[in-house]
């Protein structure tokens, strides 16, 4: 379940994979929020940022207030889990403005990405852990990646026309219960200023070597002053 996509073509699922990548086309949008429009089995808390499943473990589709530009990172923080039920997140995008959806069923997959202008994909439960950072974006031919704290693990899904606005699709389904919106921009200067820490950090431990190196090339050059007969 939760692997069907709404388009036209035949679409190809890849396995995960790959390495760290840094952030490309950073938005220049406000942080991304969630939408008014949601399933009713959820709240949506601090101002937007957060989302909750109060009950049962389905209804609970989410959008975001904005579409998203090609290649920005939506992040998810993985704030609650339960162990009550099975599957998790389902991850994905619309074409269709989530405002003038009128009714959303129980499911992501496959009520909706039976329809066109849907789709979206079931993530592997063992990427759902406690405080887990999930992203995920598409590219300009329609690929969609996703990654695990930071990590790049490759293409999710294919298959989304990127000719017209995109708005997250999230269904906060299974043993996923809550999770934040994360402005991924803040975190990776947040990792940046970790970084530079860390690298000061190393550089004052080899400060006393160079110091050393230092006074002995300026006694070794204090030497040869005094044993240049021209010195005098």
């Amino acid at each position: 379940m939760g692997q069907i996509q709404s388009s036209g073509n035949n679409s190809t699922f890849y396995t995960f994979g790959g390495a760290a990548s840094p952030l490309v086309n950073p938005s220049s949008q406000p942080p991304l929020k969630f939408s008014s429009k949601y399933g009713e089995n959820c709240q949506i808390l601090r101002d937007g940022s957060q989302a909750k499943r109060v009950e049962s473990f389905c209804r609970g589709i989410l959008f975001s207030d904005r579409p998203v530009e090609c290649g920005e990172r939506v992040c998810i923080r993985l704030t609650e889990l339960s162990i009550r039920w099975s599957g998790v997140l389902r991850l994905g995008f619309t074409s269709h403005n989530p405002l003038t959806i009128q009714n959303l069923p129980k499911y992501a997959c496959p009520d909706l990405t039976g329809k066109p202008g849907y789709w979206a994909k079931a993530l592997l439960e063992r990427y759902a852990e406690s405080n887990a950072l999930i992203h995920y974006y598409f590219s300009p031919n329609g690929d969609v990646h996703f990654g695990v704290n930071g990590r790049d693990k490759g293409v999710f899904f294919s298959g989304v026309d990127t000719r017209q606005p995109l708005w997250c699709l999230i269904d906060l389904y299974g043993n996923c219960t809550a999770i934040e919106l994360v402005d991924m921009r803040r975190s990776l200067n947040n990792f940046a200023r970790s970084d530079e820490t860390t690298e000061q950090d190393n550089t004052n431990q080899d400060e006393p070597t160079q110091v050393i190196d230092n006074e002995n090339i300026v006694n070794r050059l204090d030497e040869l002053t005094l044993n240049d007969p021209n010195s005098n």
